[in-house]
C-alpha cells in the first residue's frame, strides 16, 4: 500500500516537473512575458499589502473611537 502511494507521488511529482520545465522554457526565451508575470506579482502583493496595512489602520481607529488606548493593545 505505501509503495502504491509513494509511486503515485512520484508520477505526480515528475509531471509537474515536466510541466515547469515547459514554463521554465517559455519564460527564459521571452523577456517581456517575465516582465509581465513580475509585474502582476508584484501588483498582487503590494495590493494585499496596502489591503492589510489600511485594515489595520481602520481597526486601530475603531478601537481608539470606543476609547481603547495603546496599552490595551
Amino acid at each position: 500500500m505505501r509503495g502504491e502511494a509513494n509511486r503515485a507521488h512520484t508520477t505526480t511529482k515528475t509531471k509537474r516537473n515536466a510541466k515547469q520545465t515547459k514554463v521554465e522554457a517559455l519564460v527564459a526565451t521571452d523577456r517581456d512575458l517575465m516582465k509581465a508575470l513580475m509585474k502582476q506579482a508584484l501588483q498582487e502583493v503590494l495590493e494585499g499589502e496596502k489591503a492589510e496595512f489600511l485594515g489595520s489602520i481602520l481597526r486601530v481607529e475603531a478601537a481608539t473611537a470606543r476609547g481603547a488606548t495603546a496599552a490595551d493593545w
